[in-house]
């Protein structure tokens, strides 16, 4: 729920789709936001950058082989390096 908010903005940076805009005061959208950004995305021609950046990804996460690899090799990194320093040294760490 919390983390709602930096996905759509990083999506909408990455322009894989846009932002519904909301309310600044108590972050609420209406349905008529949602029904023109996603016309938008979906139907109009300043959406096509969406709809081609959507596909190249899902040429990506829709390859099994690809992500299969991917998982191997991380799981491989995590058993020669162990997952405690994945992202932390003890240096770091506050206490």
């Amino acid at each position: 729920m919390y983390d709602q908010g930096l996905n759509a903005r990083w999506i909408s940076e990455k322009r894989l789709g846009l932002e519904v805009p909301r309310d600044e005061m108590d972050g609420s959208f209406t349905g008529a936001s949602v029904a023109k950004t996603s016309r938008t995305v979906i139907m109009e021609a300043d959406g096509d950058i969406y709809r081609a950046n959507t596909m190249k990804m899902k040429e990506v996460f829709a390859n099994k082989k690809l992500s299969d690899r991917c998982i191997d090799s991380f799981t491989s990194y995590l058993k020669k390096n162990g997952g405690h320093n994945l992202l932390f040294s003890s240096s770091t760490l506050p206490y």
